[in-house]
């Protein structure tokens, strides 16, 4: 399994007093980091997740915002960003060989 990985782009933004974990898919995803409907944005996440990687390999990369200076919070975006990324490396692993196959043909 050699393809590159599709790179998706995560930064923090503050909006309205408001911290924001911001994904960059082909349509954004944003998550408030105040708001307990976090959690549920976050879940969406991970299923456009599932979903790109079922069609090619994928990476989250940090992106730094110099704007933005919530130290709690960058640190806390980083550590989950490499926790996605060895979740997302151990699915992809663990997909079924004929699935794979039917993406590699698909290219």
């Amino acid at each position: 399994m050699n393809q590159e990985s599709k790179i998706i782009n995560v930064k923090l933004d503050k909006r309205d007093k408001k911290d924001y974990m911001i994904f960059e898919f082909e349509e954004e995803i944003i998550v408030c980091l105040n708001e307990e409907s976090g959690q549920s944005e976050l879940k969406s996440v991970f299923s456009v997740l599932l979903t790109e990687l079922i069609k090619n390999p994928v990476e989250l990369e940090y992106i730094e915002n110099k704007e933005y200076k919530v130290g709690l919070y960058i640190d806390v975006c980083k550590e989950y960003i490499i926790d996605l990324n060895r979740e997302i490396l151990r699915v992809r692993n663990n997909m079924p060989d004929r699935l794979n196959k039917i993406n590699l043909k698909r290219e």
